[in-house]
């Protein structure tokens, strides 16, 4: 009688086990990839406006003109196109690049484009009517990205895996002058206002099995003398990173569980962790001091790759999202105007589009 009772006891203790490891599985799933709930009232999913084809290789990075009324993508097929975003199509395209495009960026009168290429070089380009006014060999490595300074008066080029990057000051008729190289242990820049750099490195520690990232130095430059202003230690961070509007603020790639982190260059103090659906960022951007955005990748056929928060008020996070096949986005431009964002780099070639301001507006 008494085994009978034990037995019973027994299966009844194995199915309540059973259904509390099928909950937490389940529960666990949603938790490790971000996925929001359904009832959440503050995660809205937003599908592309049009999207803009044309390019036979990945896009790997888009700038908007000053006027916004121009988009400029550059690509794996050693092309640069610009687009009329006004009729939503392709103006025409800027072939003399003998490698990758890597990066695009305008001048602050919208007249000149700056490319740079895997090749080393940089070429300007005459944005009326396509010409190419100049090429510059700098032939010290393949070029990752261009920034310009908020006033344009500063050029810096970026080269990762160890090169040295370089900051130029740009003449009034579009020429590079150099300046001054900073060496090749950062991995990020950012321009902090416009005499100032954020540059970070990775901090990897030897294990068992390899390195183990633990986080990122931020160290704040003199862009011309290249003298340190201040250094901040960020742990579990992945990396990529962007300044805000007034150089105050620094927002980066967070770690585990966390989309992007936000600190205080003064302060050296975090001041937001912001929990969104992409897990690995490329592109970080703040529309103001009130708007956060970041793009990335989430999962394979996954259409969620933008995540963007509102930093005060209802403090509400948007979710945008391409198609299933995109694979995420590498590129992400926004428009002056903030009336567009535009993203791309995935594996269908093609760049989305979304009307940003009336996403934010709720119209």
């Amino acid at each position: 009688m008494l085994c009978k009772v034990c037995s019973e006891m027994l299966k009844k203790l194995w199915a309540v086990t059973l259904i509390v490891a099928v909950i937490g599985l389940v529960f666990g799933l949603f938790w490790i990839s971000g996925f929001p709930w359904p009832s959440d009232p503050k995660w809205t999913y937003i599908a592309p406006w049009r999207s803009l084809c044309g390019h036979r290789g990945a896009i790997s990075n888009l700038a908007f003109s000053p006027d916004s009324k121009t988009l400029a993508s550059s690509s794996y097929d050693d092309t640069i196109k610009l687009w009329d975003m006004t009729a939503l199509e392709e103006r025409f395209a800027l072939v003399g690049h003998h490698g990758r495009v890597t990066a695009v960026v305008f001048s602050p009168d919208g007249q000149r484009l700056y490319s740079g290429c895997a090749d080393g070089t940089v070429q300007v380009w005459d944005v009326l009517n396509g010409h190419e006014l100049m090429s510059l060999n700098l032939a010290k490595g393949a070029i990752e990205e261009i920034i310009l300074s908020r006033d344009g008066k500063l050029l810096l080029v970026a080269r990762y895996e160890h090169q040295a990057s370089g900051i130029y000051r740009v003449g009034d008729n579009g020429t590079l002058s150099h300046i001054r190289d900073y060496d090749g242990r950062y991995d990020f820049f950012a321009f902090a206002g416009s005499t100032r750099i954020a540059a970070a490195q990775w901090v990897d520690r030897k294990a068992a099995g390899g390195p183990v990232h633990e986080g990122l130095i931020i160290t704040l430059l003199d862009a011309k003398t290249g003298q340190t202003e201040s250094v901040l230690r960020v742990p579990s961070s992945q990396g990529e990173i962007a300044c805000s509007p007034d150089g105050k603020w620094i927002a980066l790639g967070g770690g585990y569980r966390e989309t992007v982190q936000i600190w205080d260059l003064g302060d050296r103090k975090k001041i937001l962790s912001l929990i969104g659906d992409v897990s690995g960022v490329f592109k970080i951007a703040f529309l103001d001091m009130d708007w956060v955005i970041a793009a990335g990748v989430l999962g394979t056929h996954d259409p969620r790759c933008i995540s963007v928060w509102h930093l005060t008020g209802d403090q509400r996070r948007l979710t945008l999202g391409t198609n299933a096949n995109s694979a995420g986005v590498t590129s992400m431009a926004i428009s002056p105007n903030h009336k567009l964002l535009a993203a791309g780099g995935g594996a269908d070639c093609t760049i989305y589009v979304w009307e940003l301001s009336k996403i934010l507006t709720g119209r």
